[in-house]
């Protein structure tokens, strides 16, 4: 979940961003599925390969459960999301704002690139979600997901940083269970977050 840099000295902001999106996303009871961090190969027939020349310095994570393309059918032929669906695009949301919040929190700065790359994320997850029909055209709600996620990346500051600290030692891929060993050794537990996830549901009174 986020954007590719080609400086090496990256590397430290490049670990801690991810390390928020991951702490937070196993934080509200999602799958972490996969990390990458450091060189990946870009494909001879990206429109920016020969700028990149071959290799750039970045992250990735992914989560599961892997609803995206069921979610995007569902919306696409108007099929009414089921319950999951629904609580998957609020972590997901959620998830999107960790990332920049982590390098914040513990780098002072964050990474306009990648900050930039979440939110287009967000933004889709927006539409997906519909709460762009809320009187306030979704705002308020955007505003409680990224104040869910500093919530989270507040109160396991430390769990992040360690995460962080495991990433950045160099290029490192974890599998599902090498990516549970590591949060659970960094004191993350699964889901004690998820039930923030109802501060997204639905559109209060108070938000008018």
């Amino acid at each position: 979940m986020r954007a590719t840099s080609t400086s090496i000295a990256a590397l430290t902001s490049t670990a801690v961003h991810e390390a928020g999106h991951i702490v937070v996303a196993y934080a509200l009871g999602r799958r972490v599925t996969f990390i990458r961090i450091g060189r990946q190969m870009v494909p001879a027939d990206h429109p920016h390969a020969e700028l990149l020349q071959g290799s750039v310095t970045g992250g990735e994570s992914r989560f599961g459960p892997a609803l995206a393309t069921e979610i995007n059918y569902r919306v696409n032929t108007g099929t009414p999301l089921a319950a999951d669906h629904l609580e998957w695009l609020r972590a997901e949301l959620v998830t999107c704002f960790a990332g920049a919040l982590a390098e914040t929190r513990l780098l002072g700065e964050m990474d306009p690139e990648g900050a930039v790359a979440d939110l287009k994320q967000a933004s889709i997850i927006v539409g997906l979600l519909g709460i762009t029909a809320d009187a306030d055209g979704g705002a308020a709600r955007l505003e409680r997901a990224e104040g869910v996620a500093q919530r989270v990346i507040a109160e396991l500051s430390a769990c992040v940083e360690q995460v962080a600290a495991a990433l950045s030692q160099g290029p490192c891929e974890f599998d599902e269970s090498s990516a549970h060993s590591l949060l659970e050794q960094s004191g993350v537990k699964p889901g004690t977050h998820r039930r923030l996830l109802d501060e997204l549901a639905a559109e209060r009174s108070d938000d008018a």
